[in-house]
């Protein structure tokens, strides 16, 4: 999977976006002023154009973003690629200072970016001939953290273990959990789940644990992104980390940041 970000609208969304809104869902109003100062993210499998999205600026707040315009080729549907878009818009407006992500969202779409961490605000309204309701993602704070990247690291969390060392994984039996590995409560992944760590320099099973993120574990090819955790003053390399966590990250493209 490869994903490209565009200043200027690319002839792989517009194409995306004809075929999807307005040949399959019958949208008259597709294109707009907009497209020529929205950042525009392109999603491509093997080469091909399989997803598009695009996000821009309130004109009166840096921090406030728009998201849209999110659609997926019918073949490339049920791949996880509608979140892979949120992800990469999310981030290409954090870089631009965004905190706050808000998008109005087809009705019939909501569980989706409820499950990206977006809440609903206000009722429903129609736009052309569909209904719609507002959906809002605020990156610095809320009843339920959304926090991903970079910036986590140097922080202290506590990690609630439901994978322990030495236990095997209850659908993937081929799955041995060399470290215990687990989820941090009230932190929003990217996959609209509690946020998963590894938890590294305890060789013992354990319930939980309180320690300080000294890695994040980018996946390139996935929505997620696994946060490395081990006790205060203990450190590891990037290449150690990855000889660690490789039991499950070899089934991905990852790359570790620290």
């Amino acid at each position: 999977m490869q994903i490209k970000t565009y200043q200027s609208l690319p002839r792989e969304a517009a194409e995306i976006r004809t075929q999807v809104f307005i040949e399959e869902q019958g949208f008259l109003r597709e294109f707009d002023d907009i497209d020529a100062k929205a950042l525009h993210v392109v999603i491509y499998l093997d080469g091909a154009a399989a997803a598009t999205g695009r996000t821009f600026q309130e004109d009166n707040s840096s921090a406030v973003w728009h998201l849209g315009r999110i659609a997926v080729r019918k073949d490339y549907r049920g791949r996880g690629l509608g979140l892979a878009v949120v992800k990469a818009l999310e981030e290409a407006a954090e870089k631009e200072g965004g905190r706050v992500f808000e998008l109005s969202a087809q009705t019939q779409a909501r569980r989706f970016y409820e499950k990206a961490g977006y809440t609903a605000q206000g009722g429903v309204y129609q736009d052309e001939h569909c209904p719609h309701i507002k959906m809002v993602k605020n990156m610095s704070g809320g009843n339920a953290c959304v926090r991903r990247g970079a910036g986590m690291i140097g922080e202290t969390v506590t990690v609630t273990i439901d994978r322990p060392l030495g236990t095997y994984h209850p659908e993937h039996p081929e799955l041995y959990y060399s470290v215990n590995y687990g989820y941090i409560e009230g932190v929003i992944g990217g996959d609209g789940e509690e946020q998963d760590a590894y938890v590294l320099g305890v060789d013992v099973p354990v319930e939980s644990f309180t320690g300080t993120v000294i890695a994040v574990i980018h996946r390139n090819d996935d929505v997620e992104e696994k946060w490395a955790v081990c006790p205060e003053g203990l450190f590891f390399t990037r290449e150690e980390i990855m000889a660690l966590v490789s039991f499950q990250e070899q089934y991905f493209d990852s790359s570790v940041m620290m």
